[in-house]
């Protein structure tokens, strides 16, 4: 298969409602990473949300015993300027921050 990227980003922007998202996919199973976005967009004004999935095992999932096996859980960001993000990407993670922009 080759190499893969152990780190995966996408990001959107809604200018209209001021809002843009940094989605962050970390596939390395034991190391966490600092991961810095540059942003090409509106200005950032600030983060609103950080939320991860992570977790011990990559195929855990919910069932009826365990309806929160899986569930989003606070994460880490910071604006670094209004064109970087700065977020924190733990193993086996998807990591979605949602900021304001100008």
């Amino acid at each position: 298969m080759g190499n893969v990227p152990l780190v995966d980003c996408a990001a959107t922007c809604a200018e209209e409602e001021k809002r843009g998202a940094v989605f962050l996919v970390n596939r390395d199973l034991d190391r966490g990473f600092t991961v810095e976005v540059n942003w090409n967009g509106p200005p950032i004004a600030g983060i609103t949300e950080v939320s991860v999935l992570s977790g011990d095992d990559p195929c855990a999932s919910n069932t009826w015993e365990r309806p929160d096996a899986v569930r989003p859980m606070p994460g880490a960001a910071r604006v670094v300027d209004e064109t970087r993000v700065r977020l924190e990407a733990r193993p086996m993670s998807l990591t979605v921050a949602v900021f304001c922009v100008r």
